[in-house]
């Protein structure tokens, strides 16, 4: 055979051309299995709460592992140590690529967090798929999060009481509170036996914070405002009115834990306002949602029902005052540690879809975050509608640092429950700590 050096001018310019169509065919046949084969295979890790069982049943309704390449890895972490957990692991690169953010956590995740741009998801689109509470997870660029549970507040009422006291329903407003308390509450000097209402205390008053922000919000305040671009504490600003509407909002709260007046129906003694409705021994509970669970294991014959929120009847003649509830709203981030931006929002997408998130409701008892499976009404339970509705009304509200928002107005109402403060005074401090949380 003939050597290199030995070969023609032509044969070596064909050898050439046959080498370089041959390299050619190869990157061409190479590129064509890998977009025929599609991108390689991924597994996330998603840090979140709820257990695990609950989470696959969750994905595999999804369809994300069947339709994709991709695959999820959970992880079930404690509430309590989330936060140093991920701070310590995103700092040596070993974070999920998902995690859980609950909307009061915004500010205190906002740096983790990949914010995803209106390029990828329009924000008239976020606006149009999911309830107005989720729009805490706007920001002026982008989406901090996808909602996918949301657990408003609502109004468990018990029907024996009801009935006991020739009534056919519960209140619809507020300002017929005062008369069902001294119809509805057992009691004898400062003992009571039978509750009307849980309102007054704090620490044994389930989500207390929440009841106590909805009532400030629907009599036309607001916890925190902007104003000129600056966040600033509400509860010190009259908001239009002659006063604050937190002075309101906290004096009819506290007065029914208030020996000296007739409507006195609670007080710090007491059990936990569910436990004590779960016994029998309460006509109204205000609770998310989701207790309706407990409720239900905790007293299998109790004789209760549902109902939406009171609110003002004056609210139908002022703007300001809304028929609006709080709540508690899940939504999943993307971490900044994340292997893949991309694929990590896809997987998003494939668990906040109809079907996929219908698992969330059946397990949990709360209403849908999605606005199409909000009017799709199809579910036979006896609270749907209320579940529903009170989804619709839900607000949300930028929340600093949740624990010590919560400690500041704890000490707000303990402070006047106990006589150590009036109302006022009690509120322009804990105006002046919330100021200085943020």
């Amino acid at each position: 055979m003939k050597g290199i050096s030995q070969m023609s001018p032509f044969q070596l310019v064909v050898m050439g051309t046959f080498g370089a169509l041959l390299v050619i065919g190869i990157i061409l046949f190479s590129t064509f299995r890998s977009s025929e084969s599609g991108p390689q295979p991924i597994s996330l890790q998603v840090w979140g709460f709820m257990d695990s069982e609950i989470f696959g049943d969750w994905v595999s309704a999804s369809g994300l592992e069947e339709q994709t390449n991709i695959t999820l890895r959970y992880q079930k972490k404690n509430i309590n140590t989330f936060e140093n957990e991920l701070i310590r692991a995103l700092a040596v690169g070993s974070g999920p690529d998902i995690f859980f953010v609950s909307d009061n956590q915004l500010s205190t995740y906002r740096e983790f967090v990949v914010n995803i741009p209106f390029e990828r998801f329009s924000e008239s689109n976020f606006r149009s798929t999911f309830v107005e509470h989720a729009d805490i997870y706007l920001t002026e660029t982008g989406i901090s999060a996808i909602p996918v549970i949301i657990d408003p507040l609502v109004m468990f009422w018990n029907r024996d009481i009801h009935s006991d006291i020739g009534l056919v329903g519960p209140i619809q407003f507020w300002e017929d509170l005062d008369d069902f308390s001294v119809r509805a509450t057992n009691r004898e000097n400062s003992t009571i036996s039978r509750s009307a209402i849980s309102f007054g205390e704090y620490r044994n008053i389930r989500h207390a914070k929440d009841i106590i922000s909805t009532l400030i919000m629907q009599t036309g305040g607001d916890i925190f405002y902007k104003e000129g671009g600056v966040v600033r504490s509400g509860l010190d600003q009259n908001f239009g009115f002659t006063r604050p509407p937190a002075v309101s909002a906290v004096s009819f709260f506290v007065d029914f834990a208030d020996p000296s007046r007739r409507i006195y129906s609670w007080n710090r003694n007491l059990p936990d306002s569910l436990e004590y409705f779960s016994q029998g021994r309460s006509a109204l509970y205000l609770g998310r949602a989701g207790d309706i669970k407990e409720i239900q294991l905790r007293n299998p014959n109790l004789n209760f029902d549902v109902a939406p929120l009171p609110y003002l009847r004056e609210g139908r003649s002022e703007p300001r005052i809304r028929n609006v509830v709080t709540g508690q709203m899940e939504g999943l981030a993307i971490s900044r540690s994340t292997k893949d931006i991309q694929r990590s929002l896809s997987a998003i997408m494939f668990l906040t879809g109809s079907k996929s998130l219908g698992v969330l409701e059946a397990e949990f008892a709360t209403p849908p975050v999605r606005r199409d499976m909000l009017s799709n009404r199809t579910r036979q339970e006896f609270y749907i509608d209320v579940f529903y509705d009170s989804a619709i009304r839900s607000r949300s509200w930028f929340d600093p640092d949740p624990n010590q928002t919560d400690q500041i107005i704890r000490e707000m109402i303990e402070s006047i429950t106990g006589g150590r403060e009036g109302v006022n005074s009690a509120i322009k401090r804990a105006h002046q700590s919330l100021m200085d949380i943020l």
